[in-house]
């Protein structure tokens, strides 16, 4: 009987012992492991084709603002009143880059504006963290940076965080798994479009000339009107954060936009806060990319605003992929 008892007990240790090997497994593959994934080179825009000046873009957002709607919101709202710091002054230029960076004080929280304009959509780039596309395979933005010889530098759209969502990179496909939020398409002529992933296949995409997909979201401005409501700063990712987000003025001219937040008198921006914001630029499309701890701005060797990735500690948290300007 005291066998048939021992026998018992060492196959329930044995049983709970593998199954909390496995959990932990479990995790730590979730969130520690490195996953290195090849792309599929078939789906590379070796010769992406440019999309057409007068090619229409993808279907009206659902919840798209009209002019009236929006007269209508700012009436209840915080009106825009933004303090340019005139000590602040970074810039770059040669012969095929031009960069103006410029410091505001805007709804309680230090904005920082990279005005870009590049001769050739080709100095616009992306890169992964370790130079490799996979899962928890991060690095600091400044790192990436650095690495690529960067000249300006953002934080991606961190897309190793998620299973699903287009991922495209300098002309490459890396991922063709659409998810139900807005996408970004970068195309070779250096235009911009915010796009409903259910409704415009990656192919499709890749096919008409999208050098970078970015999947995160959502998106902020189309044709010149900001197309996020207010409501969505509770319902998608909350309300004053820090933000970083991309715009387009015209071909080959951007806004660069990252906040400060969560710390001393920064409180962050909202969603639609940031969309006045870059509208207020002349920004005709514009979209929302990782924020949080994540924001980040960087140009040359110097980290600009203050990433706060733990708490209200100002420390710059590493990520899956950076928004460059380099050659």
């Amino acid at each position: 009987m005291k066998t048939r008892l021992n026998t018992k007990k060492r196959i329930i240790i044995a049983y709970y012992s593998a199954l909390l090997l496995f959990t932990v497994y479990a995790v730590l593959d979730v969130f520690v492991i490195k996953h290195t994934y090849q792309a599929d080179v078939s789906k590379a825009a070796v010769n992406p084709v440019k999309v057409a000046a007068d090619e229409g873009g993808s279907k009206e957002p659902e919840n798209i603002i009209t002019s009236d709607e929006i007269s209508e919101i700012s009436d209840d709202d915080e009106p825009l009143n933004m303090t340019k710091n005139e000590e602040f002054d970074y810039s770059y230029s040669d012969d095929d880059i031009s960069i103006a960076i410029s410091n505001y004080r805007a709804f309680d929280t230090e904005v920082f504006i990279a005005d870009v304009t590049i001769s050739s959509p080709d100095l616009m780039k992306t890169a992964f963290a370790e130079d490799a596309y996979g899962k928890n395979i991060v690095q600091p933005t400044s790192e990436q940076a650095e690495d690529n010889g960067a000249i300006l530098a953002i934080n991606g759209d961190y897309y190793g965080a998620r299973e699903t969502g287009y991922v495209a990179r300098n002309g490459v496909l890396y991922s063709d798994k659409p998810s139900d939020v807005d996408a970004l398409a970068v195309y070779s002529d250096g235009s911009m479009e915010v796009i409903r992933q259910d409704e415009r296949s990656a192919e499709d995409l890749m096919e008409k000339g999208a050098m970078h997909l970015f999947s995160f979201g959502p998106g902020l401005i189309s044709d010149g009107t900001v197309t996020v409501r207010k409501e969505q700063d509770v319902n998608v990712v909350g309300q004053h954060h820090p933000r970083t987000s991309i715009g387009m003025i015209e071909k080959n001219h951007y806004i660069f936009l990252v906040a400060d937040g969560r710390f001393d008198n920064n409180v962050g921006l909202t969603l639609y806060q940031m969309a006045t914001i870059l509208q207020s630029f002349g920004v005709k499309c514009a979209y929302n990319l990782d924020g949080g701890g994540s924001s980040t701005l960087w140009f040359q060797g110097s980290i600009l605003n203050h990433p706060t990735s733990k708490g209200d500690e100002i420390q710059e948290r590493a990520v899956s992929d950076i928004v460059y300007i380099g050659r």
